[in-house]
């Protein structure tokens, strides 16, 4: 008599690059094993890839070709994709329990749920300022940029006009520098074939740093670079300014100063995506978990944590894309090692390189020691992120939307 083989549970909670590249090295371990089952659970039902989003915003590109369907992704025999949020992770009964009243029992837990925009309790900034992390956003961001133009194209010059053309970008990171550049093209390049050369005088992109460099966790030459090559686009770079208050009509800085807009753009920061627990979990003060060496909870030695949630103790690692596929390819790795009983691996990452985006044809950065910056950098750019697209579908339709974009204006469709 044959017994059947204990199915195994591994479920993995969030489809950004953490998660997503877990599943993707837990599928090539175990594809075709009837002993294994994944399973997934995401929010929305495709895969985001946002360090394009300011392109999107901005339109130069479609925001539909930085998605990716998870069920043509993952559209195999042993993994089970739920759309749906988790609100309780039980580790006692190793359980996950999901807003549409469901649960979903787990043998091996990996905890990828990303970040949200953290606001830092800036009074006004949930509720008066625009963002920039999801498909909506770019959407919603872009439709606004649109808008403002095609409302003061019927305003007499006023303080009102000039008011309403002002775009204020807080957050001097990686995500503003290149949203910041994004948008002075979009406005002082692309717009001024449609609107009047008067009109577009009135556009003021602002971006606002609380502290006294851009890109703060960069080398000091990108930093400079950035820098000069934004105050050559037209951008005003407030350094020093911190935000205590955001309006519907203007925003407050430390000294009592203030930038009249009504398009304040929030990238300042971001904290981890919250989940219930049944039990105290050791977390920062931006809501990531403390794990040790392997990505594991220390308390449960079954659940890795990967990506903007993880909280490496003794080695933190930045916010950043690369840093999460190699997190959730080790946390992958480890757990099959657990049920090979296997020794784990420890994270040991070293950054291929860092580069930024300055717009068209010009990107500035650092591959291993070496620092670049113009068209060789903006190619290395867009061809490093081209091929973390998941598919050679997208690849192309983005190829494309670049291409399109060197031999014409940007798409200003308000749709």
């Amino acid at each position: 008599m044959t017994h059947k083989k204990k199915l195994t549970r591994i479920a993995i909670i969030g489809a950004g690059f953490g998660g997503v590249y877990a599943l993707k090295a837990l599928h090539k371990q175990f594809h075709n094993n009837p002993s294994v089952k994944l399973t997934l659970i995401n929010k929305t039902n495709y895969f985001l890839f946002t360090p394009l989003l300011h392109e999107a915003a901005t339109g130069g590109i479609q925001a539909d070709n930085i998605v990716e369907p998870l069920r043509k992704v993952f559209h195999c025999c042993n993994i089970n994709i739920i759309i749906d949020t988790v609100t309780k992770v039980s580790f006692e009964t190793q359980t996950l329990h999901l807003d549409q009243q469901r649960d979903i029992p787990y043998d091996y837990l990996i905890m990828a749920p990303g970040a949200k925009t953290n606001f830092f309790g800036t009074p006004g900034a949930d509720t008066h300022a625009f963002t920039l992390k999801t498909l909506d956003d770019a959407n919603t961001l872009r439709r606004r940029f649109i808008h403002i133009v095609e409302q003061a194209e019927h305003m007499k010059r006023s303080p009102e006009r000039t008011a309403l053309l002002h775009i204020a970008i807080i957050g001097g990171g990686a995500t503003g520098v290149e949203l910041a550049a994004e948008a002075a093209e979009f406005f002082f390049e692309s717009m001024k074939r449609y609107y009047k050369k008067e009109l577009l005088e009135d556009v003021t992109i602002s971006l606002i740093q609380r502290g006294d460099r851009l890109l703060p966790m960069f080398d000091p030459r990108i930093q400079e670079t950035a820098l000069k090559e934004l105050k050559k686009k037209g951008v005003s770079v407030h350094l020093n300014s911190g935000v205590t208050n955001i309006s519907k009509t203007h925003i407050s800085l430390d000294g009592e100063k203030t930038i009249n807009t009504s398009t304040a753009v929030w990238v300042a920061g971001i904290e981890a995506n919250m989940l219930g627990f049944d039990t105290t979990v050791v977390q920062n003060n931006k809501g990531c978990i403390t794990v040790n060496s392997v990505l594991q909870m220390p308390t449960h030695p079954n659940v890795f944590v990967v990506g903007d949630m993880a909280f490496c103790e003794g080695n933190p690692q930045p916010a950043l894309g690369q840093i999460a596929v190699a997190q959730g390819e080790l946390a992958a790795k480890n757990i099959i090692a657990l049920i090979k009983n296997h020794p784990l691996k420890e994270l040991d990452i070293t950054l291929k390189g860092t580069l930024v985006s300055l717009g068209q044809w010009y990107a500035t950065g650092k591959i291993g020691p070496l620092f670049i910056r113009g068209r060789l950098a903006w190619w290395l750019w867009r061809t490093i992120y081209l091929m973390k697209l998941l598919s050679w579908r997208k690849r192309l339709l983005v190829v494309t939307d670049w291409t399109m974009h060197l031999l014409s204006p940007r798409d200003i469709s308000d749709v």
